[in-house]
């Protein structure tokens, strides 16, 4: 072995032994990648004036459920490593009727941060919305039976799944899988997702309805009673269900 080899090997294990005794001694200060925490931030609203609620979040997945009360729960909860514990943000505000809650990452870009694991849950009491709108980046979006008139859910790469009774339903997500699971079917339902499939299935049969299934290479299913030629009956809300490469599904099943 040459000289400069022999130079270079050595000077390679001594990088290596620098770099163990820095984690080493950074984990034990804290400061650490692998040094994770759990974080819980809970933050409570008034709900007898509120008659919408927009939910967004630039991290993690989201569920909505009916709780019992007069106010809205909203709790962050997850992992994420020490450094970073302060960086989280729950906003809670309410303007006009309309309550905001925002969960915020306040540092864009960042390095090391191996652990980011986390669930925004909010809880509406049992009261009748105007409209309850859900919105995330990456993150899987479930609506419970909270009762709303109007029902809007957006992500850019999650599932968005919805186990309400009825109501307006407006669902889009770019790579997810969208399921609706309601009583009945009143209002019209739209869901566009590019690559996941879609299920609307409804407890009871409607009396009446009409379609549009758009899909280029999935396939296409309707087991409702009396559904021929895209329609049952005359009139009715339109349920009009979009996917480039995913399967579209109506279907009759228990609530």
């Amino acid at each position: 072995m040459s000289n400069r080899l022999r130079n270079l090997t050595r000077l390679a294990v001594v990088l290596i032994a620098v770099a163990i005794i820095g984690n080493v001694l950074l984990y034990v200060l804290g400061n650490s990648p692998f040094n994770v925490h759990d974080l819980s931030i809970e933050r409570k609203i008034g709900s007898n004036q509120v008659r919408g609620v927009l939910i967004r979040t630039q991290i993690g997945k989201v569920d909505v459920v009916p709780i019992e009360g007069n106010e809205i729960r909203a709790t962050l909860e997850g992992k994420t490593t020490k450094k970073w514990m302060k960086d989280y943000q729950l906003v809670v505000e309410e303007d006009q009727g309309l309550a905001r809650i925002e969960a915020v990452q306040e540092s864009k870009f960042r390095f090391f941060d191996f652990y980011t694991d986390f669930k925004l849950t909010v809880g509406i009491p049992d009261a009748k919305l105007n409209q309850l709108q859900v919105e995330t980046d990456s993150g899987n979006i479930h609506i419970g039976s909270v009762d709303a008139s109007e029902y809007l859910a957006k992500s850019d790469s999650g599932t968005i799944k919805l186990d309400i009774k009825k109501g307006l339903i407006h669902a889009k997500t770019d790579t997810g899988e969208i399921v609706v699971a309601l009583d009945h079917i009143d209002h019209d339902i739209l869901a566009a997702t590019d690559s996941g499939d879609i299920t609307v299935q409804t407890a009871q049969a409607p009396n009446a309805l009409h379609t549009k299934l758009t899909t280029d290479s999935g396939k296409v299913n309707v087991s409702l009673p009396d559904y021929r030629d895209g329609m049952i009956g005359e009139g009715g809300p339109l349920v009009n269900l979009s996917s480039d490469t995913g399967n579209l599904t109506i279907k009759q099943s228990e609530y």
